[in-house]
């Protein structure tokens, strides 16, 4: 049973002793109580506040960080190096963490690569400030959510922390191959890993209309389908307005040579073979975005 239910159920019993003592006057006083009590219990748990840690050891530029993110609605918790940071992450799991560089005890670069994974892409987003701008370059490789340059305006960095967490913790990735396929699976479960949201599609009816609920980031095709020929699936997804757009990457598991030329023929942007595990779709990814930034 839920004890929130309790809590309400108990609290209404002691409103109805509490107007049938006092009488009829007590009425409209006990109706707007309700009235607020009623806009208490609409918030639940999934209703809670968004959490940003702060990592920076500047302790006036973070309280006024600190100050601002909560006028805007946030939970902001305050550490001032990695080690810090680290320890917080054991029971916290925040939407963002705002990371400075040069710090005490545990510096941003070390700390970043103790939230990452084995691919370094971290698990959680992150939001890199510092005063060392050459720095920028280097995290674009490993793409981080956003860089800001010390100094900075702090509704700038508000701004940006919105954006990346309106924006969602995870991007879609479609994987368009046979349920029955037991690398599949395998391959979800690695996405999940690396922060993706993969969705497993079966044909392209599925495609269409889970694109229309949602758009992915990315299709992922294995070269060989039930329903088509691996060339007529990539032709398809490319004359459809709705999914053109889309970055495509192909492999297959056949490991045939000729699909490669024949994917790349027939549109797909990416053919990345016999995959021996997620990072090679990682590359082709990070390569993909690098390609579409610079013509950008």
């Amino acid at each position: 049973m839920d004890p929130t239910n309790d809590k309400k159920g108990i609290f209404l019993g002691m409103v109805f002793q509490f107007v049938k003592g006092v009488g009829k006057a007590a009425v409209d006083i006990v109706s707007n109580m309700l009235l607020a009590v009623r806009e208490l219990f609409k918030q639940s748990p999934r209703d809670s506040k968004k959490t940003i840690l702060l990592v920076d050891d500047e302790a006036d530029l973070v309280d006024l960080v600190k100050f601002q993110l909560i006028a805007k609605g946030y939970n902001a918790i305050v550490t001032h190096n990695g080690l810090e940071a680290l320890e917080v992450l054991k029971k916290v799991s925040p939407d963002l963490i705002i990371l400075d560089m040069n710090m005490p005890g545990m510096g941003g670069v070390e700390f970043y690569n103790k939230i990452s994974t084995g691919h370094k892409r971290s698990r959680y987003p992150v939001l890199v400030v510092t005063a060392r701008a050459n720095l920028e370059e280097t995290f674009k490789d490993v793409e981080i959510d956003g860089f800001l340059t010390k100094p900075f305006d702090i509704g700038q960095l508000v701004k940006e922390a919105d954006r990346i967490i309106a924006g969602g913790i995870d991007p879609i990735v479609f994987l368009v191959d046979h349920k029955e396929n037991p690398h599949v699976g395998k391959m979800k479960e690695d996405f999940s890993g690396e922060r993706y949201l993969a969705i497993i599609i079966d044909n392209f009816q599925m495609l269409r209309s889970k694109a229309e609920e949602k758009k992915p980031n990315f299709i992922i095709l294995e070269y060989m389908q039930k329903e088509m020929s691996g060339n007529r699936f990539i032709e398809k997804i490319k004359e459809d307005p709705l999914l053109s757009g889309i970055p495509l990457i192909v492999y297959s598991y056949t490991g045939f040579k000729e699909c490669e030329e024949q994917s790349l023929s027939a549109g797909a942007d990416k053919y990345v073979g016999k995959p021996e595990n997620i990072g090679d779709f990682l590359r082709a990814i990070k390569e993909m975005k690098m390609e579409r930034s610079d013509e950008g």
